[in-house]
C-alpha cells in the first residue's frame, strides 16, 4: 500500500511541475463520469473482492474476477484502444 502513495505523489509532483493540472483534471473527469466511466469497473472489482473475503464464496469470487477480466479485454477492442493510447503522438 505504501507504493500506491509513492506513485501518486510522484504523479502529482510531475503534473504540478509541468503545470498540467487542468489537463490532468479533465482526464480524470472524463474517466470517472459519463456512461463509459471507469468508476463502474472500480465498483465491480470492489464488490467482487468483498465477496471473496468470505471464504466459502472465494471460488465464486474468483470466477467473477475472471469473467470481469475477460469483459474488459473483449469490450470495445481493448487492445486497439491501448495501442492508440501508448503510440507516440505526432
Amino acid at each position: 500500500m505504501p507504493w500506491l502513495f509513492v506513485i501518486l505523489g510522484v504523479l502529482f509532483a510531475v503534473v504540478g511541475i509541468r503545470d498540467k493540472t487542468d489537463e490532468f483534471h479533465e482526464i480524470l473527469a472524463d474517466d470517472f463520469s459519463g456512461p463509459d466511466s471507469f468508476a463502474n469497473w472500480i465498483i465491480a472489482v470492489f464488490l467482487i473482492t468483498a465477496i471473496g473475503m468470505y471464504r466459502p464464496l472465494r471460488g465464486v469470487s474468483d470466477g467473477f474476477l475472471i469473467l470481469l477480466i475477460l469483459a474488459v479485454f473483449l469490450q470495445g477492442n481493448f487492445i486497439d484502444s491501448f495501442r492508440r493510447q501508448i503510440a507516440p503522438q505526432a
